[in-house]
């Protein structure tokens, strides 16, 4: 059995695919454990012009989601678990995938 290409739409509009960019462009960020959360606050404008979008940390088994907002604090919560990736999307410059992972 094998599988062919997918295509995504959302709202319908097709979604592309995006590769992370490189590390040096990406947020400062501050990670807290905060309860049973990791709080994460980045460095980042939050202008309607140039702003991240999303923050998502994921395993191998699921992904955590947070979407963000122009004009709103750039922070974000995440239930503390071992083993996954952060990766954050600026609408400026694109995905990032932090190397040194929650």
């Amino acid at each position: 059995m094998s599988t062919g290409n997918a295509s995504s739409f959302c709202c319908g509009r097709k979604l592309e695919h995006i590769l992370p960019t490189a590390t040096s462009i990406s947020p400062k960020s501050t990670v807290e454990e905060i309860d049973t959360d990791y709080f994460i606050t980045f460095d980042h404008p939050m202008t309607k012009e140039h702003y991240l979008s999303f923050a998502a940390y994921v395993k191998s088994d699921r992904v955590f989601l947070n979407r963000l907002y122009p004009e709103q604090s750039p922070t974000c919560r995440f239930p503390i678990t071992n083993g996954g990736k952060l990766y954050v999307y600026c609408i400026k410059h694109g995905l990032v995938v932090y190397p040194d992972s929650l």
